[in-house]
């Protein structure tokens, strides 16, 4: 990886988000990814609005709620967001490894979308350390940089 490549934001200048809004942003995801993935949206809102986070979804989530058929576009976008909901739940603590690469985890449904009680879900949440959650943000950049650059060289990603 480029030495000179700088570290991302330090950890004194980051304003992270509570366990609570990680853990309602995760269930929000999560539902926005089953869509992707065969859920019926309607499926999918009626259990956010069941827990009351029906406002937590951005202007293209709640437009992408209202569609009854999507495009192979569409689920794609939905699809990936389960990226972020396996980010989430390594950060707090539902998964031991953060496996960005690896096929979805049915895990990963049965914590956000099979949740038997998420409202003491979201108030009992917990992050892991911020320092342990900066630090793979920054080998994942890294990462990331030595990828995209090796592929713009043309060749193989170490």
């Amino acid at each position: 990886v480029n030495t000179a490549l700088p570290e991302i934001e330090p950890l004194q200048e980051l304003e992270p988000r509570t366990p609570r809004a990680v853990a309602e942003r995760a269930i929000v995801l999560a539902n926005i990814a089953a869509t992707g993935y065969g859920r019926p949206p309607a499926d999918s809102l009626r259990d956010l609005e069941r827990i009351g986070l029906t406002s937590s979804r951005t202007r293209i989530e709640r437009h992408h709620f209202r569609k009854k058929d999507y495009s192979d576009a569409e689920r794609g976008w939905a699809q990936w967001l389960i990226e972020a909901v396996n980010a989430c739940s390594w950060c707090l603590e539902k998964t031991h490894d953060l496996a960005p690469l690896s096929l979805p985890s049915d895990e990963l449904h049965d914590i956000f979308i099979l949740c038997p009680d998420p409202q003491k879900f979201i108030s009992t949440a917990r992050l892991r350390d911020l320092a342990e959650i900066h630090e793979c943000a920054d080998l994942y950049y890294r990462a990331h940089w030595a990828a995209r650059d090796a592929r713009l060289a043309g060749q193989s990603c170490p």
